[in-house]
């Protein structure tokens, strides 16, 4: 068994398993999140030819020497770039699936498309740098991609809710924070781990990124753990009958009107 290869899927496979087991009320068809790492795995494609066309057309060709081209690559280039793809892909294979009856369906679905091309991205890595790149990404960058999942996922399926319930405006603004939000985070994250090639603070410059990095890790399980545990669903019922608040009501068989004959833990095709 080649131990690079285990080292750059073992972290990211441990990540999905929490996610997975963690959706309070049906498990996703595992067909579907197959496929929606292969459609993550495959987003890396598109995000390569952006983030290549960015760095010729805005850098010249070379990196950043100065610390707005250090921003610009790192939150325009490089993140805007990747999360654009996953998104992409997440709303193409996702949104009118059948199985997306749940707010937290959302933040499973962004998770395991994030770690599809987190996976193929460390491999690629791993096999470039080696064993301790494998040690250093599996605390970092493989947690890193899971977390701009979890925003992106929670977002997303706050969206789906709203437009069940008629809300086009809140749709939109929320599906806005779906992209802006992981690049924002996904930005900020390489421009802390990057900043470091522009002077001498090393020590600081690493303090500064494993602080960011543990604030996003806290925030991102607070959400996972307070969306699991309000199993919103995406609508209430059929015939479109949906409390008009944003966030609705968790499912009750005995309320006819969070219900109205709708049950999630029906068979999902």
């Amino acid at each position: 068994m080649d131990i690079l290869l285990v080292m750059a899927v073992v972290p990211a496979a441990a990540l999905l398993y929490y996610v997975y087991k963690i959706d309070p009320v049906e498990k996703e068809p595992g067909r579907l999140l197959a496929r929606l790492l292969g459609w993550g795995a495959a987003a890396c494609i598109p995000a390569i030819v952006l983030e290549t066309v960015g760095m010729e057309v805005f850098m010249g060709g070379h990196e950043a020497y100065s610390m707005s081209e250090l921003l610009f690559e790192n939150f325009i280039v490089i993140a805007l770039s990747e999360e654009l793809c996953k998104f992409f892909f997440l709303r193409w294979k996702t949104w009118k699936n059948p199985a997306f009856d749940y707010v937290f369906d959302g933040i499973v679905y962004a998770v395991f498309v994030s770690l599809g091309f987190a996976i193929l991205e460390n491999i690629g890595y791993v096999y470039e740098f080696g064993f301790a790149t494998a040690v250093v990404r599996a605390f970092t960058a493989i947690p890193g991609h899971a977390i701009f999942g979890v925003f992106m996922g929670c977002f997303y399926g706050l969206a789906k809710r709203a437009e069940l319930a008629g809300n086009n405006g809140q749709k939109w603004a929320l599906l806005a924070c779906a992209i802006i939000i992981p690049v924002l985070c996904h930005g900020f994250y390489d421009f802390c781990a990057s900043i470091g090639a522009l002077g001498d603070n090393a020590l600081i410059l690493d303090l500064m990124f494993w602080i960011f990095l543990l604030i996003i890790m806290a925030v991102a399980m607070y959400l996972v753990k307070h969306m699991a545990k309000k199993t919103h669903p995406v609508h209430s019922g059929a015939y479109g009958q949906v409390p008009a608040q944003m966030y609705g009501q968790p499912y009750d068989p005995n309320n006819p009107y969070v219900n109205n004959g709708y049950n999630p833990n029906a068979p999902k095709q």
